[in-house]
Order: structure tokens, then C-alpha cells, then sequence
């Protein structure tokens, strides 16, 4: 929050333009500012900085669920806001109506900045159902499933907003991740399995 949302709410509505275009600046280095944010919250005691081992893989999936709808309640409600309040289309706010340079500069810049949210969205929607063909490689999922998943994206884009419909498949994909295992792991009911059919043929042997 401090890393990320501070500096990007400040690089909209500060009442400055020029103090804009700094905050603006300091956001595209959210990344270094989460890590410094990050690390002395852990310096000083606010975010552990050793973790408590289990071999329960549901235990870390409440904060995940809290964690996604933090951040898609609001993205969903920014959407269907702009969606019922906008003056233009959404095709039109979103969508570039032209390849080509445009004679005037405001023009190239909101055709820049739809390009680069088509991009973004196009390359994480992707990314995440390459996460799902792996699952589905794993034997951790069914193509059917990972066709739903497609069906679903597109649904949630519409409906929902792309942010949204980006988290929603994420939690999806870690809530089978916390359920499922991979087809060749060796998990504690293979072991005892396993052990039993050992024990089973050693006590056969020993009866002969």
C-alpha cells in the first residue's frame, strides 16, 4: 500500500500538475519502494521474518482470499463506475481506434496509453493461462477445466473488469495449487501406500 498506492493516488489528484508529474515518477519505482517498505517493516518487528513451516498448503490460502478482494472490490467497482458514468463507450475508452500516429499530440497519447493497457492485459491473461496449461500438465487440472477458465476470463473482463478477472483466475489457480498435488509428487498417502504393498508382499515371502 505505502509502496505502490500512496504515490499512484498522489500522481492523480494532487492538486499540483507539477507535484503530479513527480509522484508520478516516484510510482514507476514501486517496486524498489515495496522492497525498502518491506524490509524495515521487518527490521522493526511489523512483519515476521521467519514463517512457521506446515504441511498444510490451505493455511496461507485466508490471507490470499483477503488479499484478493482488497484489491478487486475496488477495481471492480472502478469499472462499473466508469461503465455507467463515462461520456464515451467503453470500446472507445479502452480499445485504440487507430494504428497508426495521429496528427495531434493529446491524440498519440491517449493512443500510447491504450495500447500499453492492451498489451498489459493481453500479456498477463496470457501468462496466467500458460500457468494454467502447466497445471493441466501436471495432472493437476483437466483441459475441460482450463477451457472454463478461457470461457471465464473473457467473462470476467467483460463483467467484472480485467483487474478483476486477472485476480479471480490467480486465486482459482493457487486454490487448486492448495488442493491438488502433481502427478509425479511423492506426497505422504503415496508413502504409506507404498509401505503397505512392501509389507503386504514381505508378508506373502515370509508365509511361502
Amino acid at each position: 500500500m505505502l509502496g505502490y498506492m500512496v504515490p499512484h493516488v498522489l500522481s492523480h489528484f494532487h492538486p499540483d500538475l507539477v507535484s503530479r508529474m513527480w509522484w508520478n515518477w516516484i510510482w514507476q519505482l514501486f517496486p524498489v519502494w515495496c522492497w525498502i517498505v518491506g524490509a524495515a517493516w521487518s527490521t522493526i518487528g511489523l512483519f515476521p521474518s521467519k514463517f512457521k513451516a506446515t504441511s498444510d498448503n490451505n493455511d496461507d490460502m485466508p490471507t490470499i482470499r483477503r488479499t484478493i478482494a482488497f484489491l478487486a472490490i475496488p477495481s471492480t467497482a472502478a469499472w462499473w463506475y466508469t461503465a455507467a458514468f463515462a461520456p464515451f463507450s467503453m470500446i472507445q475508452l479502452f480499445i485504440p481506434q487507430s494504428l497508426g500516429p495521429s496528427p495531434t499530440f493529446a491524440e498519440n497519447m491517449r493512443l500510447t496509453l491504450q495500447r500499453d493497457e492492451a498489451k498489459g492485459l493481453g500479456a498477463s491473461l496470457l501468462w496466467l493461462l500458460y500457468t494454467w496449461a502447466d497445471l493441466q500438465r501436471a495432472g493437476m487440472t483437466t483441459s475441460r477445466n482450463v477451457l472454463t477458465m478461457v470461457a471465464s476470463l473473457a467473462v470476467g473482463v467483460l463483467v467484472v473488469g480485467p483487474g478483476s478477472a486477472f485476480l479471480l483466475g490467480w486465486l482459482a489457480r493457487e486454490e487448486l495449487l492448495a488442493s491438488k498435488h502433481h502427478k509425479d509428487a511423492v506426497v505422504m498417502e503415496t508413502l504409506m501406500r507404498e509401505q503397505e504393498v512392501f509389507e503386504h508382499a514381505k508378508d506373502r515371502s515370509t508365509s511361502k
